[in-house]
């Protein structure tokens, strides 16, 4: 076991001989992840709408990890055009803040949303929307930076003790707003029982964090490290919904 000490905060890590390459460490990591678990659950055939879709990132899933899932209809709507939207089945350039999806009633299997609402002033207006595209019996996947994050250290604190990492401390993005913890996630969505709540919860792994944070040390990878310590310290929570 080895002791970190980064601003106030210790934790031991159990420092594991690294005999693992980068490259599997981070698709065990997925394999276990319920983000990437409900894509490649979805519905065969899924009308699929990734909201805040980046760079259009997630059509590399369909045909990484078995099941391959080339059957996956993904659209996307974002602030700006990324590098692979024009990959999508559709895009759209949509400002969650100010408008309406650009999409018709019940025209989706799956919606999408991860580490967006953390970012917006009114999140109600796009529960209302996801609601409204969703198909009936249709499925939402939800995933936040939870309580947690307010209280961790910041990236470069993390740095200083040789662990390379991206957003630890909630406010190191400055553009983050708030923060929900998983009952308050679940009421935000469902507050008019429009939805059924299928799953809750925080993800985390405390064997496969040690694996990911002692490996991600060793090689000074910056990925693999975030990973460990976002599982580590239960950094994000999640919700799966039904449309009624």
């Amino acid at each position: 076991m080895r002791e970190f000490k980064v601003k106030g905060l210790t934790f031991e890590v159990d420092m594991q001989t690294s005999a693992y390459d980068i490259n599997k460490l981070i698709e065990l990591y997925w394999k276990s992840h319920p983000r990437f678990n409900y894509f490649k659950n979805c519905k065969k055939n899924s009308e699929f709408l990734d909201i805040g879709c980046s760079d259009g990132g997630l059509i590399f899933w369909k045909d990484w990890i078995d099941p391959i899932r080339n059957d996956i209809k993904l659209h996307g709507v974002d602030i700006f055009e990324g590098l692979y939207t024009d990959r999508l089945q559709s895009f759209n350039i949509c400002n969650l803040e100010q408008d309406k999806l650009p999409h018709c009633d019940n025209t989706f299997d799956s919606v999408y949303i991860c580490h967006v609402l953390e970012h917006l002033k009114n999140p109600k207006k796009i529960v209302d929307e996801i609601y409204r595209v969703l198909k009936t019996k249709g499925t939402a996947y939800i995933e936040i930076p939870g309580e947690n994050s307010l209280n961790l250290p910041t990236m470069s604190d993390f740095e200083e003790v040789g662990l390379k990492v991206s957003t630890m401390n909630f406010h190191d993005d400055k553009t983050h707003i708030k923060t929900y913890e998983v009952e308050e996630l679940v009421n935000l969505f469902n507050e008019d029982k429009k939805f059924n709540i299928i799953q809750s919860g925080n993800i985390r792994d405390e064997y496969l964090a040690d694996l990911l944070i002692s490996s991600g040390f060793e090689a000074k990878n910056q990925e693999i490290t975030t990973y460990g310590l976002w599982l580590k310290f239960r950094w994000s929570n999640y919700i799966i919904l039904e449309k009624k």
